[in-house]
């Protein structure tokens, strides 16, 4: 079976993906521009989102803070594969 890693990280997590498991199926981007017809159908989902807007550190901001609030763009990606 075919399967597609897409994420939005840095380019030394990406490299370090890639020289690991190969970039055939890697692609680099925001999920904000991703859409789900892009995605293929899965079983599983995993996600994480940066905490740094929901810490005490991070100034308590939550999911709306810009960094935290990227997990929207999964949400919205879930339901868009409804």
């Amino acid at each position: 079976m075919k399967w597609t890693i897409r994420a939005g990280c840095c380019s030394k997590k990406a490299k370090s993906y890639t020289d690991n498991f190969g970039a055939d199926h890697f692609r680099l981007g925001d999920i904000g521009q991703i859409r789900g017809t892009e995605i293929p159908d899965a079983v599983i989902w995993w996600a994480s989102s940066p905490c740094q807007d929901v810490s005490e550190a991070g100034g308590r901001k939550g999911l709306g803070g810009d960094r935290s609030g990227t997990i929207r763009d999964v949400w919205r990606l879930l339901r868009e594969k409804q």
